[in-house]
């Protein structure tokens, strides 16, 4: 009987360990699957942290261009203004030009028209 007992004893002892094999196996292959798994989260998460800064900087390119135009326009728009004041203001003068050579011419004719009666009469 005791060698009975041994034997179904050492079915046990081989089956657990057979089965604590099996075990240490599924956990080793777990870690590693696991280990696989987190490697390519990481891998992914760096991508999108690099995607994430690529557009980024992108976006901050677009808008420094953005602000170089808009600083462009600004200065555009400041010099049409100030030639669209040196323009009015040589406008005038030409016009009071104008209006001082119709004043001679004015008095000219003038003098002419009382010249001309002056020497009828």
């Amino acid at each position: 009987m005791t060698e009975a007992n041994n034997d179904e004893l050492k079915k046990l002892i081989e089956s657990n360990a057979r089965a604590m094999q099996a075990l240490g196996d599924y956990l080793t292959e777990t870690r590693r699957q696991s280990e696989r798994e987190m490697a390519q989260l990481r891998e992914t998460v760096a991508d999108m942290a690099r995607n994430q800064a690529n557009a980024l900087a992108n976006l901050n390119s677009s808008v420094a261009h953005i602000s170089n135009s808009v600083a462009h326009i600004s200065n555009s728009v400041a010099h049409l203004a100030e030639n669209q004041g040196e323009t009015r203001t040589e406008m005038y003068r030409l016009i009071d030009r104008l209006d001082s050579r119709q004043a001679e011419i004015t008095n000219i004719l003038k003098l002419l028209v009382e010249k001309t009666v002056g020497s009828q009469s």
